[in-house]
């Protein structure tokens, strides 16, 4: 059949047939356009929450900066009239946010996902957070049930990446699977928890250490049995320049030169998760840390 058509219809069979196969190869890419910008519209989403959230702190951290300060006149005043007496304040100004160290998580020898039967094991690793949400329930303020509502969000995604898992794998050759697994997860991990919430933990922990306390506990807890581990720059005090492998800097001008280099601010460390590659080499998934860093400015 295929023989007389082309026979008597030459070209214009084969034109008709590329036209079918071009429009097949348009219908999927078409398909997974839409699959992405509902996923960027979802991120995006999660995103404007998670900011709010670090916003809100920040302000409530400016404001208790500015309380501080108003603080420390009171107690002068104070002092001045009644030298023997403690001023009653003072125990509030002892309230800083966490060492960067408490957020630090140990790394593992094991690899999550090393092969195609690590897949399924390692999903069920990824989809445990009832400790985490557990600890949720036992708050009601609004960060604590915008957190849970982030939560819940990271949940909806990994169980929308699990679904999607069967016709992933179809793609997948044997020796990728690790690292394509591994980088789909992480992704997701990144996108709904690691970018913000560690920074908003932070912040909030000066106001709040008993709930972001035991936030970061659960969340370090989690991390862990993903596998998912953290780096520490080189020194907490001053810069140095390997910590730019993995370190977002942002630069904060200074006009003494003494303080060049020095570090302001350690607000997120580097997370990691490794997987192996198609060469049988261990490799890592990141996401930078970030810290500020005073720059001399003549």
């Amino acid at each position: 059949m295929l023989f007389w058509k082309l026979l008597f219809h030459g070209d214009e069979y084969l034109k008709q047939e590329i036209r079918k196969q071009v429009g097949k190869k348009i219908a999927k890419m078409t398909e997974r356009i839409g699959l992405l910008e509902q996923e960027l519209e979802q991120t995006r989403r999660e995103q404007l929450q998670l900011q709010q959230l670090v916003q809100k702190q920040a302000q409530q951290i400016r404001d208790l900066e500015q309380w501080r300060a108003a603080a420390k006149v009171a107690a002068l005043v104070v002092k001045e009239a009644e030298p023997r007496k403690p001023a009653p304040v003072m125990s509030m100004l002892e309230k800083k946010p966490f060492d960067i160290k408490r957020f630090s998580i140990p790394k593992s020898d094991t690899i999550l996902i090393r092969t195609a039967s690590d897949v399924a094991r390692a999903m069920e690793k990824i989809k445990d957070t009832d400790s985490l949400c557990a600890f949720l329930k036992n708050y009601e303020d609004k960060d604590a049930m915008m957190i849970a509502k982030m939560v819940a969000q990271y949940q909806e995604r990994v169980k929308r990446f699990e679904s999607a898992l069967p016709q992933k794998r179809k793609k997948w050759d044997d020796e990728m699977v690790s690292e394509e697994a591994t980088g789909a997860v992480f992704d997701i991990m990144k996108k709904s928890l690691l970018t913000q919430l560690p920074v908003a933990i932070l912040r909030g922990s000066a106001k709040n250490p008993l709930f972001y306390g035991g936030l970061l506990e659960e969340l370090n807890k989690y991390l862990a049995q993903c596998g998912v581990y953290t780096l520490m720059p080189s020194s907490k005090g001053y810069f140095n320049d390997d910590d730019c492998k993995f370190m977002e800097i942002q630069p904060l001008p200074t006009k003494n030169h003494g303080d060049d280099k020095r570090v302001e601010a350690i607000e997120r460390l580097p997370y990691c998760l490794d997987y192996i590659d198609e060469d049988k080499d261990r490799q890592v998934c990141q996401l930078d840390g970030q810290m500020t860093v005073y720059r001399f400015e003549a």
